[in-house]
C-alpha cells in the first residue's frame, strides 16, 4: 500500500456487539439498483440520510473512481450502478456503518486482537 507507515499504527480486529433497539436501520439484502442509488446519493449529495445504522453489501473497489466519473459527466447513473456492483469475494461481503451518536451508544467493544502480536 501507499500509506505512510509508523511505529504505533498496527492492524487490528475489533469484536463488537450492537443492538438496533431504538435506532433507525436501513438494510440492503443485495447489491441491487436501490442499493447502488443509495450509495451514489451518499457520495454526491451533502444532505445526510435519516438512518442511524446502514447494513448491506460492500461496494466494488472502484466506487471512488466511478463516483468521480459520474460527477464529471463521464458516465451515467445507470453506468455507475452497473459498475459499483461487487464481484468475486466482495459479492458475498457485507458491511455495517454507524452514522449517529445514537447508533454508537448501542455498540459495545467485546475484545480485540492486534495483528502480528503474540498476545
Amino acid at each position: 500500500n501507499n500509506y505512510p507507515q509508523n511505529s504505533f499504527a498496527k492492524p487490528a480486529i475489533v469484536i463488537l456487539e450492537y443492538s438496533v433497539n431504538g435506532c433507525s436501520v436501513k438494510t440492503f439484502q443485495r447489491a441491487d439498483k436501490n442499493w447502488a442509488s443509495f450509495v451514489l446519493k451518499q457520495r454526491t449529495e451533502p444532505t445526510p440520510h435519516e438512518y442511524d445504522i446502514v447494513h448491506g453489501p460492500i461496494a466494488d473497489g472502484a466506487a471512488f473512481m466511478l463516483t468521480e466519473d459520474y460527477i464529471n459527466g463521464i458516465i451515467t447513473e445507470s453506468e455507475f450502478r452497473d459498475g459499483i456492483i461487487p464481484s468475486g469475494a466482495l459479492s458475498k461481503s457485507k458491511q455495517i456503518s454507524f452514522h449517529t451518536s445514537n447508533a454508537l451508544s448501542c455498540v459495545r467493544i467485546c475484545g480485540y486482537a492486534i495483528m502480528g502480536s503474540e498476545e
